[in-house]
């Protein structure tokens, strides 16, 4: 998912990808992993600086929506993505539990 959307903000800007990496100082080689490893997400630092780069959340590699979102939200997005299925399940439990006791839920109900 990372490198096809990676690939997709390439193109857009009418560059490839081995030069946007060239551009970040990212090697060829570093750059041809992530074509072939399939799920392989780069470190924070990485994904930050080609968000920078992009003008994109980091949010954008997780739900492809390019729109701002508060700082806090990327980094939840990002720390979500790397949490194991068990983890992810007491998350959204958590989530849920408080949107069901939120101001937003009661006034939007119904």
């Amino acid at each position: 998912m990372f490198f096809t959307m990676f690939e997709n903000l390439c193109k857009q800007a009418g560059k490839s990808t081995t030069r946007v990496g060239q551009e970040l100082g990212i090697p060829k080689t570093t750059v041809s992993y992530w074509r072939n490893k399939k799920g392989f997400v780069p470190k924070q630092d990485v994904l930050k600086s080609i968000c920078d780069y992009f003008d994109v959340p980091i949010s954008y590699f997780f739900d492809g929506n390019i729109k701002k979102e508060p700082a806090v939200i990327d980094r939840f997005s990002h720390d979500y993505y790397l949490l194991d299925d068990e983890d992810k399940k007491a998350v959204d439990a958590l989530v849920s539990a408080l949107l069901s006791n939120s101001k937003y839920q009661k006034e939007n109900v119904g």
